[in-house]
């Protein structure tokens, strides 16, 4: 993700900047050879005094380039661990999104068990014959000793009946 890719630039750019580091150093001391070489030949008058300024001028610079460049790679070690943070609450704002998604599944699944229980369902097809409860009355539950009916159920399959009939009526 974007956030990843710039921690990933940001590390890019304090490699970068170490190796600046080292350059300048590098540089810097190069520099302070030849100023230290240049105090002794001016020590014996073998260079000028605008040579041997010139070769402090060198040296101050450097430095001052190094102290820059140590700064540069400060600043950028501080990009990279602001951007390293930013990746970390990024990632912990996804995990509590997505355990908010599966708190709201859990409630989705709580909510249809509750509403299957508002429907009620025969173990045959037939014809209410009677009503003992009303809709909107509470009910106990069928498996507690103190059950009611809730209504009387007529079955409508085919019946067989037997009985007698006169024989003047046949």
């Amino acid at each position: 993700n974007a956030e990843e890719a710039r921690a990933v630039a940001f590390g890019e750019k304090e490699k970068a900047a170490h190796a600046s580091v080292q350059k300048a150093k590098v540089e810097t001391d190069l520099k302070e050879v030849v100023y230290k070489r240049y105090q002794g030949l001016k020590a014996d008058n073998s260079v000028t005094e605008l040579e041997f300024e010139e070769a402090q001028g060198e040296f101050e610079s450097a430095k001052a380039s190094l102290v820059s460049v140590q700064a540069d790679v400060a600043s950028a070690a501080a990009d990279t661990m602001s951007a390293q943070a930013q990746v970390a609450v990024a990632q912990s704002e996804i995990a509590v999104a997505e355990a908010s998604v599966d708190s709201a599944s859990s409630e989705i699944l709580r909510l249809e068990a509750l509403a299957s229980y508002a429907t009620i369902r025969s173990p045959y097809s037939g014809v209410v014959t009677a009503r003992y409860v009303h809709p909107g009355h509470l009910i106990n539950e069928g498996t507690s000793g103190k059950s009611t009916p809730i209504v009387r159920l007529a079955r409508d399959e085919k019946l067989r009946l037997q009985f007698d009939v006169p024989e003047k009526d046949v």
